[in-house]
């Protein structure tokens, strides 16, 4: 239960965030606050076992991470074994 209630406030704060970016004037702070909390979802989503959530998560997540790209890589890459895609 405990990850489930990490999820939701993650998933909220990452809506928060995304619905300020446009009207924020540090668009970089943001957009990294976004990502750093995007990468922990992921961690959530794998502690629960939610291996197709995550792979769907860090699938998107990989293209424009900026310091996560490595690790997304990574990531996705043995999800995939995982999951057989």
């Amino acid at each position: 239960a405990r990850y489930e209630d990490a999820l939701g406030l993650l998933n909220d704060s990452i809506m928060e965030l995304e619905s300020s970016l446009s009207s924020s004037v540090h668009k970089d702070y943001v957009s990294s606050e976004i990502n750093y909390l995007e990468w922990t979802r992921i961690q959530v989503l794998l502690k629960m076992k939610e291996f197709e959530s995550a792979y769907d998560a860090v699938s998107e997540f990989r293209s424009d991470a900026g310091i996560y790209h490595k690790k997304a890589d990574k990531l996705y890459n043995r999800l995939k074994l995982r999951l057989r895609k």
